[in-house]
């Protein structure tokens, strides 16, 4: 009896030991996630704090009152401390995970679920603060690099020089041959501005994307100073109001570029500004906002074309008929440098009639009003305007065959009296078999059997064949030259309304002339994000899958450092990534593709 008592003892000893180790073990667990959760929430709160004094920095900074730099230092080390906090969790998470998986402790089990839950949370806030500090950066960015465009602008108005004379001077070539001015040297130029008030941690930051240069187009865009008229206002020409004349009324959404440094007209105190129109290349002087600040213009991108079409004249003048200069192709960028304006009206001298061939009817156009020469020619011969008898000899006879309504007939003799019935007769040759023969131009009754032609044309050229009056409609088909045209209508005038022309210089090579605005062209920037994702390449003409940089994500932004090129694979883009800045080909339009890949960005936010 005594040793099963001592047994027994032994036994409940053993279970209390046993019972204390798993408890003590549970409070181990317990307290290794509370570890482990509080150092992710300690680490979080820490840095929410600091994302949150950045944010409030950066949105004071937003609004114009300064200290922008110590804004952009508290942003980007508040994300550096959100990383920390995001990675942590994303640690603290998988060993929640592994303790779950290995534990079969109910008790523990939850405490590990609701602290996981309380863990992923905390990623989710991390998340959602590094968005809202990433939107921030970028604004401070934006508003630094405005800043600096506003410098380039004032600079280039009291310099009083061309952009592209600049940009040649001060430009070399950067990576990948590409023309760009380093960034030592536009620091230099911007600093030169000694009426600036940038200061230099903001000039900083907004030259951080021009790291590696600013390339021609960039420059460009900043330099030159466009406005577009939100409220109709006259070009005047001088700058005090009171003493100018007035040169003509600007016209809503007509684009001027800015020339020299604003001023202030001294006699009633309007912002004032020397400018050019695009239009009709006028200059003279605009008053940039009234006396109660009534804005008349909104800042415009500059104006550039894209071609469209396979093959786009570029003509040298602003006519449609004008001589080509050469053909551009399709991918081609244009620097616009006047226009759009309209060429003058013409009139078209448009006739009905029936094809001979196969009888089909439509409108041709016989005179195109710009001096090319008629596409109608009328035929020199004889018609027959009512069927009559082709004879043999002069006072009738023997019948050769009947002549047919319509029949031409070509004139042998001139037309003779006959002396009994006083007949003019005429010796003709049928043109649809080489029967010859005399015929009766005029009866007694006064009825006109045979005529001088003046309804049978033929084609000089090919030329279309319409289905209704006005010009370009649809095409029934294509009469060819040589084919005879029947005209039963007019010649009737249509009063054409000039089409638009705009005088362009190519970026790839600089030639100049006028091009047509119409479908085969596109405005164009140079600023593009992805429609869906891409590549990325080292060289224009890698192929698909080959030397790739990186991978592009749908809608990210790019910057265009030079004009579109053609290569086997179709319109490529030497771009930067506005993410990163890396550096690469990818293709705007595929070869024999009419949809692109990219998104033309006319308009900067």
């Amino acid at each position: 009896d005594m040793q099963a008592e001592r047994a027994k003892k032994m036994k409940m000893e053993a279970q209390r030991r046993e019972q204390a180790a798993k408890v003590a073990a549970a409070a181990a667990a317990a307290k290794e996630v509370s570890d482990i959760v509080d150092a992710a929430v300690g680490i979080a709160d820490k840095a929410a704090t600091a994302a949150g004094c950045a944010l409030k920095a950066a949105a004071v900074a937003s609004e114009g009152q300064g200290a922008e730099a110590r804004a952009l230092e508290l942003v980007e080390a508040a994300a550096q401390e959100l990383q920390a906090a995001s990675s942590g969790a994303s640690v603290a998470s998988a060993k929640l995970a592994e303790r779950t998986a290995s534990t079969s402790d109910m008790t523990l089990k939850k405490l590990l679920q609701a602290s996981s839950t309380k863990v992923s949370s905390i990623e989710a806030r991390c998340r959602q603060q590094s968005k809202a500090l990433y939107a921030a950066r970028s604004r401070l960015a934006r508003a630094a690099e405005k800043a600096v465009h506003d410098v380039v602008k004032a600079r280039m108005r009291s310099l009083g020089t061309p952009a592209p004379a600049i940009f040649d001077k001060l430009s070399s070539k950067g990576a990948g041959q590409v023309e760009m001015i380093p960034a030592a040297a536009f620091r230099s130029f911007l600093e030169e501005n000694s009426t600036s008030s940038l200061e230099a941690t903001q000039l900083d930051l907004g030259l951080r994307r021009y790291a590696q240069g600013v390339p021609r187009l960039a420059f460009l865009d900043m330099a030159q100073d466009y406005r577009s008229v939100v409220k109709p206002i006259v070009l005047t020409s001088a700058l005090a109001v009171q003493d100018s004349k007035i040169l003509r009324k600007l016209e809503l959404g007509e684009v001027v570029e800015v020339l020299g440094e604003i001023a202030t007209d001294p006699q009633v105190g309007l912002e004032r500004a020397r400018c050019r129109a695009m239009r009709e290349a006028d200059e003279g002087w605009i008053t940039l906002r009234g006396n109660q600040g009534t804005p008349f213009f909104e800042v415009a991108p500059k104006p550039y074309l894209l071609c469209k079409a396979e093959e786009v004249p570029l003509r040298r003048a602003c006519s449609r008929m004008a001589e080509a200069a050469r053909s551009l192709r399709g991918g081609d960028a244009l620097e616009v440098l006047e226009g759009p304006v309209r060429e003058a009206a013409v009139e078209v001298a448009r006739v009905r009639g029936r094809a001979k061939k196969d009888g089909r009817m439509g409108w041709v156009t016989l005179r195109d009003g710009a001096g090319a020469p008629e596409s109608l020619q009328l035929v020199d011969a004889l018609i027959c305007r009512c069927s009559i008898a082709l004879t043999k000899d002069f006072d009738a006879g023997a019948i050769v065959r009947k002549l047919e309504l319509g029949e031409l007939l070509d004139k042998l003799e001139e037309p003779q009296e006959e002396p009994t019935q006083k007949l003019q007769r005429v010796r003709a040759r049928a043109r649809s078999d080489g029967k010859e023969g005399w015929v009766t131009m005029m009866g007694t009754n006064g009825t006109q059997y045979v005529a001088e032609n003046s309804t049978i044309y033929t084609c000089a050229f090919d030329v279309p064949m319409e289905s209704s009056f006005p010009s370009g409609g649809t095409r029934i088909r294509t009469l060819e030259e040589g084919e005879a045209f029947d005209v039963l209508e007019g010649p009737t005038i249509e009063k054409k309304v000039g089409e638009s022309f705009a005088r362009c210089r190519s970026l790839r090579d600089d030639s100049e002339g006028w091009i047509c605005v119409d479908a085969s062209v596109e405005s164009w920037a140079p600023r593009y994000t992805c429609r869906r994702s891409g590549e990325l390449q080292e060289e224009v003409d890698s192929p698909d899958g080959a030397d790739i940089v990186r991978h592009l994500e749908a809608f990210e932004p790019l910057e265009v450092l030079s004009p579109p090129t053609r290569s086997f694979s179709g319109v490529r883009l030497h771009v930067r990534a506005e993410r990163d800045g890396v550096v690469g080909w990818t293709t705007l339009r595929q070869q024999g593709a009419d949809e692109a890949l990219l998104e033309c960005v006319l308009h900067m936010s």
